[in-house]
């Protein structure tokens, strides 16, 4: 491994626990519209993952880096559309955050997992709802 966290490739494991979390995610009724990754080399092949299960195309997003404006996210998003975000935890966290109002017990998402958000009205900052965690089933 060369060091360079962007470049690094999703794991073997990573690949099987996003396998079981397109299983979960379709178990319970979630279907991307659309998918939507970070730059980053195991993002884009955690995406890969999800639109192969769901026979969906994915597309890039750099506002989903690390260093990404997560506000400009905002008009990507529309309530009558279901829209997968693969990104980082800490950023994605802090985005569902902002959309929720306020901190919330997800701060932490877990590597391979997925908060549910539910908008009603407008899609604005303050304006979602959690509907559920979802982890990869055993």
């Amino acid at each position: 491994m060369n060091g360079d966290d962007e470049s690094r490739p999703i794991s073997a494991e990573g690949r099987a626990l996003e396998e079981r979390l397109a299983k979960n995610l379709k178990k319970r009724g979630y279907f991307p519209d659309a998918i939507l990754h970070s730059p980053v080399t195991r993002t884009r092949e955690t995406a890969d993952v999800l639109g192969s299960f769901f026979k969906i195309s994915i597309a890039e997003c750099p506002n989903l880096s690390l260093w990404g404006n997560d506000e400009a996210l905002v008009p990507l998003i529309t309530p009558e559309k279901t829209t997968f975000m693969v990104g980082h935890g800490p950023t994605l966290a802090l985005f569902a955050a902002k959309l929720a109002g306020g901190p919330h017990p997800y701060y932490n998402l877990a590597t391979c997992s997925a908060l549910i958000l539910k908008f009603e009205n407008d899609v604005a900052l303050g304006e979602a709802m959690i509907v559920e965690y979802l982890l990869p089933e055993a």
